[in-house]
């Protein structure tokens, strides 16, 4: 999947799902995984969809795939674009901030438009004060 036929479906997967259409944010999440079986980047989305949805269990399956995810990532780098943002997530989602924080820089670095939910997205809740990413929020350009 190039990457902005796969930055569109991130974006129109998240509106799915923030507008209570997640079952069909994850169909087609689903039939973009049979074009592209090896996407971390469309793994990333039902992780954040079923997290969305308050599916924790769900999520928690699927973000457990993190590590082979981020090898995916890193394997892919240099062929095609990988949003940092996502990469962030997963990390995120193994708590392993000093690399979700670096991530988020290279995410900025690139100008990826996932940046936007930051202040919003309840996956980033239990690290919202951390300074890191307090200090993102305001590179981005949400004040205090």
């Amino acid at each position: 999947m190039n990457p902005s036929a796969l930055n569109n479906l991130a974006c129109s997967s998240h509106l799915l799902e923030s507008t209570g259409k997640g079952g069909r944010a994850d169909e087609e999440l689903r039939a973009a995984m049979l074009t592209d079986p090896l996407s971390a980047s469309i793994q990333a989305e039902l992780g954040c969809n079923a997290y969305y949805a308050r599916q924790y269990d769900r999520a928690i399956r699927e973000f457990q795939k993190a590590h082979k995810i981020i090898r995916e990532m890193d394997a892919l780098r240099g062929r095609v674009f990988v949003d940092p943002f996502l990469e962030a997530v997963v990390y995120l989602s193994m708590n392993e901030m000093r690399d979700a924080y670096a991530r988020l820089d290279a995410a900025y670095e690139v100008r990826s438009a996932f940046l936007i939910s930051l202040k919003s997205d309840p996956k980033w809740d239990h690290v919202r004060r951390d300074p890191p990413l307090q200090a993102m929020l305001r590179r981005v350009g949400f004040s205090d």
